[in-house]
């Protein structure tokens, strides 16, 4: 910036190029956490499929919709 770039362009030229390995760690870790947190959902939540009329009647969760909706043809 010192030299007349922009912020963009230093931005995109110089710091994201060396920090590519740790935007990259950081997502791969950030898919691995929402991974593991979706698992106890698919054996604890109870799977209903439809609106829920209350408070105390099983709701579906968007993790087991996705595992439900991956096994259907």
């Amino acid at each position: 910036m010192a030299l007349g770039a922009s912020r963009a362009k230093t931005i995109a030229t110089v710091i994201v190029p060396a920090a590519y390995r740790g935007i990259l760690t950081a997502v791969l870790l950030a898919f691995a956490r929402v991974a593991g947190e979706t698992a106890p959902l698919l054996f604890t939540a109870l799977g209903n499929r439809y609106w829920s009329p209350g408070w105390n009647q099983p709701t579906s969760a968007l993790p087991v919709m996705i595992y439900n909706y991956a096994l259907s043809p």
